[in-house]
């Protein structure tokens, strides 16, 4: 593509030298050129003016020809893409002709690639075809798939129109001459005929000159001036024909890798990352794309979703009918996770609680972009009585951005970056229930290994002191206080290592201490306390009286409306047997699973 590039400029510098009515500035035009859409500006263009451009191969064929318009703000802008090969490109009724080569990009090394064997995965397109009023729609929102070779859109098309069985004429040079019997002339209308465009830039070359790239999104009417911008994508941006095929398809092309998984990703073209042009791309066009998808989906094979996200239910994978639907939640409404990066849109499939007798598979398109953290990307099922999400084996294409997976139930799945960790000797196995929390908190910086030497070790099963506490608190939450602020407990000196941490929980009236003006930094923290501290920082509003607790008699006046929140909120749970044990103190791992749900449910 340099090279291309540099060759396109070059030819651009002669070309808008001799066109009439562009090279007025006395610096000459500004053109800008990105990937294969030129634009270029200048001074005394005129809004509406015309200039016309034809190119031929060395052969003698014509391979472009176009009459391209400025726009209201004096730019031309247009797309300039052709196949390998050298071409005389001639202007605006002048003799003088330009000699241009165009060489053909070339592709990463394929041989830099992480996943096993060689693996050569189908690109993606979509195409829309639009006829006139009597026609109408001719292909709703087709997804048009190829491989790695060079692919053309009169090829596809001719791929397309055979497989549809709809009547095209397309000439030998790449023109669009017929669709569906609706064929370039039109009585009244001298100027009728088909046109394109390429993700909403019409271009100046035929169909025959138009190299498919992934995400294009193209759109084929019948215009009846020249100047006849076209229609817009459908606002619906899914891929409605032939849906279950498509979506198989693009299932089967992963189902070998799929089968090989164990508990780790399985990553594929490591060494051809998309592009950031490419990523960028797919990142506006999942902005702009709105998932809501519904199939009536019984004992056969179905595909439901659209090019963002898509499910494949194979056949008796349900034993009667459902009506399954896949919506894309509004940030407001997807739930989080501390300090987990959403790679992806959050997607709600249901009905909710569906199970499959069979495995279902699940593709999310995600841009791979350059700051992503791969060995960190999964997707994930939020469960919801845990409120939280959980990792799920899956293949992910560094090239494409599909990341794909298997799953026997329906509930919320994202793509995403888990957050960074820190393990420790002493958490193993036994605390499978806290490893989550310690090692995510210590990935963040927030809580510490304990002892010297090599530091590794927590002491998961020893109490957590009050001040270790309010340390934990305040450098999770990140709270400061001014220079202000005074030191109100007669315990805790200036240069005690907890004073800063006390001092901040006590400014933002998170701790308020003893009555005897103490704070007992050394004292272990009481479960009620920790109730009391997660209350006063949320600023709650009082909470009902919780049946579930059976001793809450015991619980003292002062914490029973915290001990209620907490519990409510599900930061605190009780014990098998019911009680809550508010006097009872917290070990370091109970603490930690605390604050990690707190920064779950409130965090930022």
């Amino acid at each position: 593509m340099f090279k291309k590039k540099l060759l396109l400029l070059a030819l651009l510098g002669l070309l808008f030298s001799i066109i009439p009515g562009i090279a007025l500035a006395d610096n000459g035009p500004e053109i800008s050129v990105v990937e294969d859409t030129v634009t270029i500006s200048g001074q005394d263009v005129d809004p509406g003016e015309w200039v016309t451009i034809s190119v031929e191969r060395e052969d003698g064929k014509r391979a472009y020809i176009s009459q391209i318009r400025s726009d209201n703000d004096g730019c031309y802008q247009f797309c300039f893409e052709l196949k390998e090969g050298v071409y005389q490109v001639y202007l605006s009724n002048r003799q003088e002709a330009v000699s241009c080569t165009v060489e053909e990009e070339q592709e990463g090394n394929d041989d830099n690639n992480s996943s096993p064997g060689n693996h050569s995965i189908t690109h993606t397109a979509y195409l829309h075809i639009v006829g006139d009023d009597e026609h109408g729609v001719i292909l709703d929102r087709y997804l048009i798939r190829w491989t790695d070779e060079s692919y053309y859109l009169d090829e596809a098309l001719e791929d397309i129109f055979d497989e549809q069985g709809i009547d095209y004429l397309i000439t030998n040079d790449g023109y669009l001459k017929s669709i569906d019997g609706l064929s370039e002339k039109k009585v009244g209308y001298p100027e009728s005929g088909w046109k394109y465009k390429v993700n909403n830039i019409v271009p100046g070359y035929g169909i025959g000159s138009q190299k498919l790239k992934d995400v294009q999104k193209i759109i084929l009417y019948y215009a009846l001036t020249a100047d006849d911008r076209g229609p817009g994508w459908p606002s619906s941006a899914g891929v409605i024909s032939n849906k279950t095929e498509q979506v198989k398809q693009i299932s089967s092309d992963y189902q070998n890798y799929l089968k090989e998984l164990d508990s780790h990703n399985t990553v594929l073209n490591a060494g051809k990352q998309m592009s950031p042009k490419k990523a960028e791309e797919i990142k506006k066009d999942i902005e702009e794309n709105q998932v809501s998808e519904e199939e009536n989906v019984g004992v056969e094979e179905c595909g439901v979703g659209d090019h963002e996200v898509s499910l494949f239910v194979p056949a008796e994978a349900l034993q009667n009918e459902k009506k399954i639907t896949v919506t894309e939640l509004n940030t407001k409404d997807a739930p989080t996770a501390f300090a987990i990066k959403m790679a992806s849109s959050v997607y709600e499939f249901g009905p909710g609680g569906t199970t499959f007798d069979k495995p279902v598979t699940i593709t999310i398109q995600v841009p791979i972009t350059q700051d992503m953290d791969i060995n960190s990307l999964t997707p994930a099922w939020y469960d919801e009585q845990k409120g939280e999400w959980i990792p799920i084996p899956a293949v992910i294409d560094l090239k494409t951005g599909l990341v794909v997976f298997k799953i026997d139930h329906f509930t919320k799945f994202a793509v995403l970056e888990t957050a960074g960790r820190v393990s420790f000797s002493d958490v193993g196995e036994n605390l499978v229930w806290a490893r989550d929390a310690i090692e995510i908190l210590a990935g963040q910086g927030i809580i510490k290994g304990t002892g010297t030497g090599t530091g590794t070790g927590f002491e998961p099963g020893r109490s957590i002191s009050r001040a270790e506490f309010v340390q934990l608190i305040s450098k999770a939450l990140n709270l400061t206080v001014d220079e202000t602020g005074e030191m109100a407990f007669s315990d805790v000196n200036v240069d005690d290592w907890f004073a800063d941490a006390v001092k901040i929980a006590y400014c933002n009236d998170i701790v308020s201490g003893y009555p005897d003006g103490t704070f007992r930094p050394d004292a272990k923290i009481s479960r009620n306390e920790i109730a009391m501290v997660l209350k006063r920082l949320n600023k709650a509003q009082t909470a009902e009286d919780n049946a579930e607790i059976k001793d809450m008699e015991t619980i003292p006046e002062w914490a029973k409306d915290a001990v209620n929140w907490a519990y409510q909120e599900r930061l605190i749970s009780g014990y098998p047997d019911g009680s809550f044990g508010g006097g009872q103190s917290l070990t370091r791992a109970e603490a930690a699973v605390v604050v990690y749900r707190y920064l779950n449910r409130f965090g930022e």
